[in-house]
């Protein structure tokens, strides 16, 4: 605020109204510069919060990227597994009847 004090009562000179037009403009730009700053700083956080997010998005899907392979791997050990096993019990089933049907004929009299 200014505030101006005279001990007579009359009227402003030209150079007394040029000056406090000049405190005017000067303390508008101040308000302006302290405006523009305060916009400047909520821009800044806005920016440093959308980094941030996405800096956690990203971590996420790394994370997210580093679980999946192992598990995919896991998932395709199991498949082949299975897979093998039932090869395995196929096989296992022909050898036994093979070898049941070579112990009938060993046991058969000869003719």
């Amino acid at each position: 605020m200014i505030n101006l004090g005279r001990t007579r009562m009359q009227p402003f000179t030209d150079k007394q109204i040029e000056l406090i037009a000049d405190f005017a403009a000067q303390a508008a730009i101040a308000l302006e510069i302290t405006r523009r700053e305060r916009q400047y700083r909520e821009v800044q956080n806005e920016l440093a919060h959308a980094n941030r997010v996405l800096t956690m998005g990203q971590l996420t899907a790394s994370i997210a990227h580093e679980l999946r392979q192992p598990l995919g791997a896991v998932l395709n050990d199991g498949k082949a597994s299975l897979n093998c096993s039932r090869d395995t019990r196929q096989k296992l089933k022909k050898q036994n009847y093979a070898l049941r049907r070579r112990s009938r004929m060993s046991t058969e009299p000869l003719m």
